[in-house]
């Protein structure tokens, strides 16, 4: 697969608002989440963790236009985001990006993901053979 660049409007200052906005199916993801649990509402970390997951259940369903705009989304959102919520979306969405795919999968789908976003994997999970 080739790089991808998407262009979005990423002005939102809540990430997760961005991203339900401009990827309905994620927010239906999180409802159905949240219909199993409300304490997870207002918790950032385990929604754009469930944001990763989602990405991943996409991944396997080859479903790459959602994929390049939620990679594109969190990468913008990353570099316009205060401490705080990088921290969330580095530990929340980042660290749990690519969990438990396969080689083949995530081969795939690494060049896709920004730059931004690979540093920030590679910084917690360290460089894998499967990115060459």
């Amino acid at each position: 697969m080739q790089q991808f660049q998407l262009t979005i409007d990423c002005t939102t200052s809540d990430v997760l608002d961005a991203l339900k906005t401009h990827c309905p199916a994620f927010a239906q993801y999180v409802e159905q989440r949240l219909a199993h649990d409300l304490s997870w509402q207002d918790s950032l970390y385990i929604q754009l963790e469930w944001a990763a997951d989602w990405c991943n259940q996409l991944m396997r369903q080859q479903q790459d236009h959602w994929i390049k705009h939620a990679f594109a989304l969190m990468s913008c959102a990353y570099v316009r985001a205060d401490l705080a919520t990088k921290e969330a979306i580095d530990v929340g969405f980042v660290e749990h990006l690519f969990w438990q795919l396969p080689t083949a999968i995530k081969t795939n789908y690494w060049p896709l993901c920004p730059p931004v976003l690979q540093q920030l994997w590679i910084g917690f999970h360290g460089q894998q053979d499967w990115m060459r």
